[in-house]
């Protein structure tokens, strides 16, 4: 997810050409999703598409709610306070690989969209974010176990 002056973006990975869902901050409206309050629903104003974006347990212990309510004040904030107009041509969204649509292809685009991501698609993404905590976390742990030793290494050399 990237908030700045002028969209929010949600991308499937850390690449940017993997854009799920993005819109200009002035077209973007929020609500609570009913059935789960750890979720919240993004929409482009201007043509109804949607993204539902849910909290995942954080290593700084904050509740899955307050996370949630974190991010929509700082959509609400940055959609008051630090907006920008939106050059077209300067737009970093746009498509990279424009094509023109068969009416069936666009059908079922409006489709998908409007149903959201399959839940094999959310499974794998949800796997990908677990993956990468736990290997955020054995990193963490061999830092600090490697730091640990060098101030063993330290004390050793002192005394």
């Amino acid at each position: 997810m990237v908030l700045n002056n002028q969209t929010f973006s949600v991308f499937e990975t850390d690449h940017y050409d993997t854009v799920l869902f993005s819109v200009q901050l002035a077209e973007l409206e929020t609500s609570r999703y009913d059935p789960d309050e750890n979720c919240f629903i993004a929409e482009d104003a201007t043509n109804g598409n949607k993204i539902t974006l849910c909290s995942l347990l954080t290593v700084t212990g904050i509740s899955l709610k307050a996370n949630i309510n974190n991010w929509i004040q700082a959509i609400s904030f940055f959609q008051d306070k630090c907006q920008t107009k939106l050059n077209p041509i300067d737009d970093p969204v746009l498509p990279i690989k424009a094509k023109a649509l068969s009416d069936e292809e666009a059908e079922a685009a409006r489709n998908a969209k409007q149903q959201g991501p399959s839940p094999a698609k959310v499974e794998k993404v949800m796997d990908n974010v677990a993956s990468m905590a736990i290997d955020a976390m054995t990193k963490e742990i061999k830092f600090e176990t490697l730091a640990e030793k060098e101030e063993l290494d330290r004390q050793r050399l002192e005394d």
